[in-house]
């Protein structure tokens, strides 16, 4: 009886005691910022609009027979996981 006292004891005081979780740190889980991706254009605030763009992306059109170079808006490059998602897929570091 004495002895399975004091294992109902030991299991009781192995219960209580806290183990460190093995959790990933932060920087592992936030996913990056477009403003430090080296890929950023900065809202310019020229039309009514003035969202930042990402030059990773680029598209052609043809606008009074000129060949421009159309960036998309970051945010929508990060809601799709075609693009860069929201896990920042496309993502790289400003030197």
């Amino acid at each position: 009886m004495r002895l399975f006292v004091m294992t109902m004891i030991a299991m009781k005081t192995m219960a209580t005691k806290t183990v460190p979780a093995m959790t990933p740190s932060l920087s592992t889980l936030t996913p990056p910022n477009c403003i430090d991706c080296k890929f950023y254009i900065p809202p310019t605030g020229d039309s009514g609009i003035s969202l930042p763009k990402c030059a990773f992306y680029k598209k052609k059109q043809l606008v009074e027979g000129v060949d421009t170079i159309d960036h998309p808006y970051c945010i929508k490059m990060r809601l799709f996981d075609e693009f860069c998602g929201k896990d920042g897929r496309r993502f790289v570091r400003k030197d």
